[in-house]
Order: structure tokens, then sequence, then C-alpha cells
């Protein structure tokens, strides 16, 4: 079973230059799928195009919470129309940390998405940043969607944790938890149940340590596999097995085409 990260930029202007060479890098240590979700709607064009370019990016399209202030009418039916190319909807939902938007625009914008996901029966890509009393009461009132759903990059609390895990989501795990002072982060992974589990860059940010500050590569996802299988006493063998079969559970067969023993390594073009 090879590695998904299940979540990671490549469409961002950091990677501009050499996403090609970074994927089959990345290959070569076993990770050999790339959930890339937009943030907007030129991004989520532009996964739908790397996806077209290689076959180990899986493509996801939404509007991210920064972008909420430039929503603008329409918007829905165009992420609608790129709906049948897309793997998931994401990456959605609020950030009351940076606030680049206001709150109850990111909130309208985040309930519109939400509607749109029901509607096409996509998995849900959430980014929620000190907003767990906003976003719990409206992720309760919709419900997920049969196609399921992360809140990718954990950063919250057991309590936090304990709720979205009551709805029906799976929890995404970055590097974040290799950071030393973040042992509650770590507590939350041990407590959670095995089979709601994924692991993910979020690059070009979160790079695991030893590389923090640095440009996120993914084939970094390997030492937050290892921190999960240790936090979690288990082989990493068996961790690696058990979050590639929950990734394949929620984003579909697709996803498990690229994890099989005898798919080929993506080349990146």
């Amino acid at each position: 079973m090879f590695i998904a990260d299940t979540h990671i930029h490549l469409n961002d202007s950091q990677y501009a230059s050499d996403w090609r060479e970074l994927i089959a890098q990345a290959a070569e240590q076993g990770v050999r799928a790339f959930i890339v979700p937009g943030t907007d709607l030129p991004t989520s064009r532009r996964a739908l195009e790397m996806a077209q370019l290689s076959s180990a990016i899986l493509p996801a399209i939404g509007i991210h919470p920064h972008e909420a202030d430039s929503f603008q009418e329409g918007d829905i039916e165009r992420l609608r129309q790129l709906a049948p190319q897309a793997l998931a909807l994401g990456e959605i939902g609020l950030d009351f940390h940076y606030n680049f938007s206001p709150p109850g625009r990111q909130l309208e914008v985040l309930e519109a998405q939400l509607e749109l996901a029901h509607s096409l029966n996509l998995p849900l890509i959430l980014h929620l940043r000190e907003a767990d009393g906003e976003a719990y009461p409206l992720l309760k009132r919709w419900g997920l969607p049969p196609a399921g759903g992360v809140v990718h990059c954990f950063s919250s609390d057991w309590e936090a944790a304990r709720r979205y895990l009551d709805l029906g989501f799976y929890l995404g795990f970055t590097g974040m938890i290799t950071f030393p002072k973040l042992e509650e982060l770590r507590q939350v992974a041990r407590r959670s149940p095995l089979d709601r589990l994924l692991i993910e860059t979020d690059g070009p940010y979160l790079a695991p340590v030893p590389y923090r500050g640095r440009r996120c590569l993914p084939q970094w996802i390997r030492y937050t596999l290892t921190q999960l299988a240790s936090v979690r006493q288990r082989a990493e063998e068996e961790i690696l097995e058990i979050t590639s079969q929950n990734a394949i559970r929620l984003f579909g067969p697709r996803l498990s085409h690229l994890l099989t023993e005898d798919s080929p390594a993506p080349l990146g073009s």
C-alpha cells in the first residue's frame, strides 16, 4: 500500500517551477497520490488542469474562507460546472484567526458551498480555524453529504474533535503533530478512532520537524506518518495501511487505483 497526501497545494505558486519533479521524488518515497484543493476559482481550475497532466493528482474545487469577500453571484454555478471533474468540494470553511474576510461573509459562502456539496454528493474538505463554536451548529444542521468529509489540518482540542467525529467527519493530521509544543494535538490523534484518521502535508505550509519553516515537500508526509505511529504505539506499516484505507473510503476508487502495489509510479507529466 502506497501513501496518499490527502491535502497539498501543488497548485500554489511556490510549486510552480518544479511540481512535476516533486511528484516523481515523492513517488520514490512511496507517496503516489496527491489531493490538490482549490482555494478560489482560478486555483480550482488549475487543480483540474494539473490532473490532466498527471494521473497522481486528484483535484478538489472550492472557495476558501480567506477568499469569501471576493465571492460573486454566479460563483456557485461556476463551481457546479467544474464539479464533474472534481474529487471533492474544498477547501471551504471558516477562519476567524486571520479574518481576511468578514466572519458573516465567511458563513454565507460556507453555507452556499455546503448546499452545493449536498446537491452534488461530493466529499467536503473543511478548513476550520478558531471557528468551532460557529462551525459546529451549522454543520450539525446541514449534516454531512452521504459522500462524507474531513476537517483537514485539524488543530483544535479533543472536545471539538469529538463533536466533529460524532457528525461523521474524518480528521486530517499534518506535520503539526511533530511540533514539540503541540502535545494537545497529539492527544487528539491518540484518542480519535483509527478509522477516522487521515494524513496530509498541507504543503507548501507546515513542514514537519526537522524541516519546520521550509517549503514543505510532499515526501515529508512520512514524518507525519512516523509520528502518528508513535502516538498510537502501532507499527508504521499498520498506520500506513489504515490511513490509506481511510482515504480510499472517503475519496473513492480513483484513489484506490493509485495506492495499490501494482500501480505505476507517477512521473508528473
